[in-house]
């Protein structure tokens, strides 16, 4: 587990990663409900 401190560093590298990924579409989902808000 991430919390106990136990987990290799491979996994939390992976872990990283699909948090970068996931950050990255938030913000792109994001500038688009703007754009759209601008629009009403």
């Amino acid at each position: 587990m991430l919390s106990s401190g136990a987990a290799p560093a491979n996994e939390i590298a992976e872990y990283s990663q699909q948090i970068g990924k996931v950050i990255a579409e938030l913000d792109e989902k994001g500038l688009r409900w703007l754009e759209l808000s601008e629009l009403i």
